[in-house]
This record gives structure tokens, C-alpha cells and sequence, in this order.
């Protein structure tokens, strides 16, 4: 019944309870819960249910907390896919811009998810990376994974990502089943 919970009900975590400024220099937020995607391997669809978000306004207002009150120099989105609504990452990226708040800003997000005007915009705000799940060089991998990605759509997304200035990461699985040694090389 997780998905039943509305996220902008849910207030600012106090983070004041906990001494971290003397152990962390980039601090989290979580803009949404659940993923819209099911890939095959992940555990967080069933965990966290359907994706769910927040209002721009209110993640915005979070980010601010933590630059006003800790002194916040970096922030990252710990969204299992925080660009999975590329109108609201837009939208909280034109608050930020319109507030003026000056933060270096990470995310998890798809390569099938993300165009040049977010990624643009993302930039404008602050955001200096972006993490994308490739997963596998193969596309019948990514097929048996249940990706619903490509390797050219991957390829696609980190190149737009590097040309709008953001350093694109990635992450991979060596070892799916049934995968050939040809499938291997093309990861590697």
C-alpha cells in the first residue's frame, strides 16, 4: 500500500537530528519513490511500487533547506530514475534558476528518458552528472533484461549528455545469464 502514500504530504527530513556536516560534503535528496521501468533484475518497482513524485516546488524547496541551513555545496538525487518525467525535472530546474540557487547537482535517470533541451536545462541549474543503468554492450541482453533500451539509445543519451556538459556514469552487469562471450566483448 506504499503507492497510496502521497509524497508531497511528506515533510523536509529534519536533518539537524544528525551531526553530518563534519563526515559528508554532498548530500541526498529523494524527489520520488518507485521506477517506471521493470527491468527484469531490479528489485525496486516491487519495493517501492509505481513511481511516485514530488511537486517541483517542494523538491526545490528541500535543496534550499540543505544550502541555507548546511551549507550545501552538492546534491544528489537518490531517485531510482529522477528524469523519468523530463517536463517535471525541467520544472525544478527552472525553480532553481528562478530562486538563484547555486549547487552542484548529480542524478540517476535513463538514456531512453533524457533530450538535449532537459539536459540543457539541467546543466543551467547546476547539474554536473547524470548516472545512467547501460546494464549491457548487447542488445538482446538489454531485451532479456527487460530494459527497454538500446544500445544506440545509449549511446545516444551519453553523448547528449556529454554535449550539454554533464559527465555522464554508467553502470554495468558482466555476468547476466545466457550471455555469450561476443555479448561480453561488446559490453567491455
Amino acid at each position: 500500500r506504499k503507492d497510496l502514500i502521497d509524497l508531497n504530504l511528506l515533510p523536509i527530513p529534519d536533518r539537524s537530528l544528525v551531526e553530518i556536516n563534519g563526515y559528508i560534503d554532498v548530500h541526498s535528496i529523494l524527489s520520488s519513490r518507485g521506477c517506471v521501468e521493470k527491468c527484469s533484475f531490479c528489485p525496486v518497482h516491487g519495493f517501492w511500487g509505481r513511481w511516485r513524485k514530488r511537486d517541483p516546488e517542494l523538491v526545490v524547496d528541500e535543496i534550499q533547506y540543505l544550502v541555507n541551513n548546511f551549507a550545501a555545496t552538492k546534491v544528489l538525487f537518490l531517485d531510482d530514475h529522477a528524469t523519468a518525467d523530463k517536463r517535471r525535472m525541467q520544472q525544478i530546474c527552472e525553480e532553481i534558476l528562478r530562486r538563484k540557487i547555486s549547487v552542484t547537482l548529480g542524478c540517476l535517470g535513463t538514456a531512453t528518458s533524457v533530450d538535449k533541451k532537459t539536459l540543457d536545462l539541467m546543466f543551467q541549474a547546476g547539474f554536473r552528472w547524470i548516472h545512467f543503468g547501460a546494464e549491457s554492450g548487447s542488445d538482446r541482453i538489454l531485451a532479456l533484461l527487460q530494459k527497454r533500451l538500446t544500445v544506440a539509445k545509449l549511446s545516444e543519451g551519453v553523448a547528449l549528455a556529454k554535449e550539454a556538459g554533464l559527465r555522464a556514469r554508467t553502470s554495468w552487469i558482466m555476468d547476466p545469464p545466457d550471455i555469450t562471450p561476443k555479448e561480453l566483448d561488446q559490453t567491455l
